[in-house]
């Protein structure tokens, strides 16, 4: 089966936390480096870390790289700030990152060199209208891969029901487990060849 076309391809990556979608994300990137793809990793959580850190600078405590949601060790030891601003925002708008990074992925496209193909990683899938908005407003080839650690489960009730939608929407194409970043390598090369990027 050829799986490639000449749209842009959007790699909707999910799973429980730890489950190595990270990892998956930055092999699947190392393998576009060896094709015609210009590749580039994106995350809903982004624009939620940078308003949060909006917050932290409007109190006078935030200090890059220490206390800065986007500095891994203070994001785990304040995850539930994070959490609660982000039920809170979705609440309020149940698309709010989505659309955020629906400009993101569109401005990314816009300017990537012709005769490149575009290839956006989205590495923190969590939510069936996450990917209804994206694959209703970009036109991509979208991909949809969840990653599965043995051993690990979901980090709450929330995580768990947003997973069980997905699945339940028989949206996710592939199903992968690995126990490790070796495995993860191995996945990322079988989908890099699958898609013959």
């Amino acid at each position: 089966m050829n799986t490639k076309n000449n749209k842009p391809l959007v790699f909707m990556i999910t799973g429980v936390a730890r489950a190595g979608k990270d990892t998956f994300a930055a092999c699947l990137m190392e393998y576009m480096a060896r094709g015609d793809s210009r590749c580039e990793v994106f995350r809903f959580a982004d624009v939620l870390k940078d308003r949060a850190n909006d917050v932290l600078r409007s109190m006078g405590v935030f200090k890059a790289g220490e206390r800065d949601f986007h500095c891994e060790e203070f994001k785990v030891k304040n995850r539930a700030f994070l959490v609660e601003l982000g039920r809170t925002l979705r609440g309020i708008d149940k698309d709010i990152f989505a659309r955020h990074l629906n400009a993101s992925v569109h401005s990314f496209f816009d300017y990537a060199p012709l005769g490149v193909r575009p290839v956006a990683l989205v590495c923190d899938w969590r939510y069936l209208n996450e990917y209804t908005f994206l694959s209703s407003h970009i036109d991509a080839q979208f991909v949809t891969v969840e990653i599965q650690r043995p051993g690990f489960g979901p980090a709450n009730e929330e995580e768990e029901w947003s997973l069980k939608d997905m699945m339940s929407s028989m949206q996710i194409q592939h199903t992968r487990s690995a126990i490790d970043p070796t495995g993860v390598k191995a996945i990322a090369s079988e989908l890099a060849h699958y898609y013959r990027l």
